[in-house]
């Protein structure tokens, strides 16, 4: 059993407080209320809010007749599991790169930009931000394992060398349109937007071992 009186820092509990007395119970009505009626309306509120927050951005860029997806990005996915139980026909994705040139790329990033960011800030030295980096690489590792039977795992450098097949690969699993001519229309806008980073990747390919990088582009697509 759980020690009630931490029970607030468990991120997946949802339901009432441990401490709740006989007494307030019998205002709550007959047995299982909370459970079978509470629970389900806070999640239905939550996916209300969740949909009209995302249609209120559609209704703005005029594209609320058309849209049936939304996307949200993490860095570590701690909360997935909460997205799975709210949207039972969610998707995940792990897109990742080498960790050595993500290492590298970070501290590039924040020589040019003269910052320190992205945990740079929490650790003294470069050395200790690669044992840092490790430990959000092994918190992601376990929530791949633990979702990998319904997640797709998507690799940067396979994305760079072969665009079109990792954007097909990509859209399947979306359940989406992945014909040629929407994988090419896709990469003609991801190209177009990566035009005003295209220094800071230069920057960073220079310290990376692999030195993937660059633009994404159907022309250079490997079969």
């Amino acid at each position: 059993m759980r020690i009630p009186d931490r029970f607030w820092f468990d991120l997946e509990r949802i339901g009432p407080n441990p401490f709740l007395t006989v007494t307030v119970e019998r205002y709550l009505g007959e047995e299982g209320w909370f459970d079978a009626h509470y629970v389900s309306q806070i999640v239905l509120h939550a996916r209300s809010m969740i949909d009209l927050f995302y249609r209120r951005i559609a209704a703005a860029q005029q594209r609320a007749a058309n849209v049936s997806h939304f996307a949200e990005k993490q860095a570590i996915p701690y909360y997935s599991w909460l997205t799975w139980e709210l949207y039972p026909g969610a998707r995940e994705i792990f897109l990742v790169r080498d960790f050595r040139d993500v290492y590298c790329s970070i501290l590039a990033f924040n020589r040019k930009r003269g910052v320190t960011v992205f945990g740079r800030e929490n650790v003294d030295i470069d050395e200790a931000y690669a044992g840092w980096l490790g430990e959000r690489i092994v918190d992601l590792q376990h929530n791949w394992e633990a979702r990998a039977d319904r997640a797709l795992l998507v690799r940067y450098e396979d994305l760079i060398r072969s665009p079109d097949a990792e954007m097909t690969r990509v859209l399947d699993y979306l359940g989406l349109d992945s014909s040629v001519t929407t994988v090419r229309a896709l990469l003609a806008r991801a190209n177009a937007r990566m035009v005003s980073y295209s220094s800071i990747a230069r920057s960073a390919t220079g310290c990376s071992p692999s030195g993937a990088g660059g633009e994404i582009s159907h022309r250079r697509s490997r079969q």
